[in-house]
């Protein structure tokens, strides 16, 4: 078997919908903040598009957090794999391209509770907040040192 082909692109935005593309794509899709300049990727593998994610390259946070270096930072808004390629390792390689093509750079990304463990997973910490809020999404970050890592 041959090896694949994996590129990824900017691009100018997304359709709403797609085949194979479920309802996180569209909840996300729906949600987009607009008060932020946002750059937004595409992924593929064999040319077929596998993945999406939404970078903010000057995010400041709304909220304290402990121990995390000052802002800006890279914040990954959203990726997204698509239904049939989920756990196959497009995610954790669509993060992996990411910190590269920003790499020098901190980053962050909040998370669903589902995904928490994925973060993990790849070497990313979770922050803590300096207040306690029950409702506020997880916040992981990048150790810089991880960067050379990937």
């Amino acid at each position: 078997m041959g090896s694949l082909m994996r590129e990824m692109r900017e691009t100018d935005g997304f359709t709403r919908d797609g085949p194979g593309w479920g309802l996180g794509w569209s909840k996300w899709h729906e949600n987009k903040r607009r008060d932020r300049q946002a750059v937004e990727f595409a992924f593929f593998e064999d040319h077929e598009e596998v993945a999406r994610a939404r970078i903010f390259p000057k995010s400041r946070l709304d909220a304290p957090y402990v121990g995390l270096p000052a802002e800006p930072y890279v914040e990954i808004d959203l990726v997204v794999v698509r239904d049939d390629k989920i756990c196959t390792g497009i995610g954790s390689w669509a993060i992996s391209s990411l910190v590269h093509l920003y790499q020098g750079h901190e980053m962050i990304a909040f998370s669903a509770a589902p995904a928490e463990g994925f973060w993990v997973e790849i070497g990313w910490t979770r922050a803590v907040r300096r207040h306690r809020d029950d409702f506020a999404a997880a916040l992981f970050h990048l150790p810089i040192q991880a960067k050379n890592l990937h």
